[in-house]
């Protein structure tokens, strides 16, 4: 049992390190049945790279969102980006989307009740060359796309399609 446990320990540091990105992307390339997508495209070294850069452009976003900071949350997104929630036929400019609203989190306590909820995880990272495509898990409530294109050497959101997580009852 104790060599389980350590195994167990060495697989989770594994899992939380850059080089698990590299270990995946080694393998994906080398064996197509594997989803190639998860992570990276074929030119490798230069994908690493940019692949830190747009994780760390989502960070923002994600930290933003989970702590209601506008300012933060805005500042990864293009300016014209544009939001399609589910079936709705219209969309609508992100930036007008997340206006802070004073109504839903009136207080720090609604806003820590938020933080504590929000949970978003990300799902799937893919790039190719100036353009990305992002799959999140937000909560147990949506999933979200986000594409990315790179401009002036940054990553900016460009639109978001979300998806509410149906829950079936048995």
């Amino acid at each position: 049992m104790e060599k389980f446990a350590v195994v167990y320990n060495y697989l989770i540091i594994l899992l939380k390190s850059e080089l698990f990105i590299v270990l995946l992307s080694f393998i994906s390339k080398n064996y197509q049945g594997t989803r190639r997508e998860l992570f990276m495209s074929d030119n490798e070294n230069k994908d690493i790279s940019e692949f830190k850069k747009l994780k760390d452009t989502i960070n923002t976003y994600i930290e933003g969102t989970r702590e209601l900071n506008y300012e933060k949350m805005i500042s990864v997104v293009h300016p014209d980006a544009r939001l399609f929630l589910g079936n709705v036929e219209t969309s609508k400019n992100l930036y007008e989307h997340w206006i802070p609203d004073p109504v839903r989190f009136p207080d720090e306590k609604a806003k820590k009740e938020w933080y504590d909820k929000a949970i978003i995880k990300i799902l799937s990272i893919q790039i190719e060359g100036t353009i990305a495509s992002v799959k999140l898990q937000f909560a147990n409530w949506y999933y979200d796309f986000h594409n990315f294109v790179k401009i002036n050497g940054e990553w900016k959101m460009v639109d978001k399609v979300s998806s509410k997580i149906e829950h079936h009852e048995r």
